[in-house]
């Protein structure tokens, strides 16, 4: 199988349509008196064979999108969650070799984050420090450094790692938006907005970006920029509600008349 097998690549399916058409493109190989599920529950599911045999699950590994499982599995089964098990295991390499503190430290940076675990993020701090001690550094360890920090509370900690993964990778646009957050915080309101500005020229689909540039605009008189970027945003990600409701704001379509 490959991926023509199942998908019409130059005219897909609509999202009506796409129910059965799967369910047809299955029925070519398989039999409908295959499945053994019992009729009721199928009828519940829309008796889409995907339903059960490729299902969908939130993604990990990236915000707000859908993962749909392609492994095509015999029985239909649940979303794993995390138990207390897991988060307890240790993390090992899977080549079966020592890992180094650079790759384990990231690795357990982004379990701290995934399970809310501070445990695991003091783990990751002393690894990464370890690895950085060692010459491992880089500008993704030093923004998971100061990404660390600040979950741990320590937020001039985080602005110092946060500049000097911008000084390792002047287009680390994370590190950029979570440094201007900070200084915003602390009333260096034109400096954040430099810091904005550069990260949205490199990463325009930045929606939090926007949110908090926009914001920020706003607070210095500066409604019409702040709409302009609005616009921008939308272009690029009509479904971008934040963005709407920012645009409804009355200092805009004052700005604008």
């Amino acid at each position: 199988m490959w991926c023509g097998t199942c998908h019409a690549l130059h005219a897909p399916p609509t999202v009506q349509q796409s129910g059965e058409f799967f369910r047809q493109k299955c029925l070519s190989c398989h039999q409908n008196g295959d499945c053994r599920e019992h009729t009721k529950v199928r009828e519940t599911r829309g008796d889409q064979c995907t339903s059960c045999h490729m299902p969908k699950a939130q993604s990990l590994e990236a915000e707000h999108s859908v993962f749909t499982d392609h492994s095509i599995p015999r029985a239909a089964h649940v979303q794993p969650v995390a138990t207390e098990t897991d988060a307890e295991s240790e993390l090992v390499s899977f080549w079966g070799n020592k890992a180094e503190p650079r790759e384990l430290g990231l690795a357990y940076a982004q379990l701290g984050v995934r399970l809310q675990d501070k445990k695991r993020v003091v783990q990751a701090v002393e690894l990464l420090k370890a690895a950085e001690a060692q010459g491992q550094v880089d500008a993704s360890v030093l923004l998971q450094l100061g990404y660390a920090s600040d979950q741990l509370g320590k937020s001039a900690e985080a602005i110092a790692y946060y500049q000097r993964a911008r000084q390792h990778d002047p287009a680390q646009t994370v590190a950029s938006v979570n440094l201007a957050n900070h200084l915003a915080m602390k009333g260096q309101t034109g400096e954040a907005i430099v810091l904005w500005e550069e990260a949205l020229s490199r990463n325009s689909w930045s929606g939090i970006c926007k949110n908090q540039y926009c914001h920020r605009l706003f607070a210095v008189g500066g409604p019409k920029g702040a709409e302009r970027a609005l616009r921008k945003a939308l272009e690029l990600n009509p479904a971008l509600k934040s963005a709407r409701r920012l645009l409804a704001d009355p200092r805009i379509s004052k700005s604008s008349k």
